[in-house]
């Protein structure tokens, strides 16, 4: 990998990108909400019960569609575009959608330990975090220095 562009992502360069994702995933969760209020008469979703439930699921589901969408299609997300990172297997290509499927489920395990576990990585010889060696991908950094 010596000769490759391409090193393993530092760990603040993943977060920076997670960052812009999470803003245009909120801008996504908001026009999703905003499309539902005419059938909910204009009243936000309930805290509790099956409707609740129902509108997680969506907003779930919306942001899995967003970040696997994006990975298997070019392995980037505009968030690591503009932190010039991309996803890709073990063959250097944009993963498949089961290895996007479980990167990403596994990741929302490292999203709710507070990003904890992404600092695993440090330890890593290849510089990979829980939710990378699971679905066997690798966030790579290409540095814009001219050779």
């Amino acid at each position: 990998m010596t000769d490759s562009p391409f090193t393993p992502a530092p760990i603040w360069r993943r977060f920076t990108a997670f960052i812009y994702d999470a803003i245009l995933v909120i801008a996504i969760w908001m026009v999703a909400t905003l499309i539902l209020l005419p059938f909910t008469g204009g009243e936000a979703v309930p805290d509790s019960g099956p409707w609740h439930l129902a509108y997680q699921a969506y907003l779930s589901a919306l942001a899995a569609l967003y970040f696997i969408g994006f990975w298997v299609k070019t392995g980037q997300t505009p968030g690591m575009r503009a932190w010039s990172i991309r996803l890709t297997d073990s063959d250097g290509e944009p993963p498949r959608l089961k290895a996007a499927a479980i990167h990403f489920a596994v990741g929302v395990l490292v999203f709710l330990t507070a990003g904890l576990l992404l600092f695993l990585a440090r330890w890593d010889n290849d510089k990979r975090a829980l939710h990378e060696k699971a679905a066997h991908t690798r966030f790579l950094y290409r540095s814009r220095k001219p050779n």
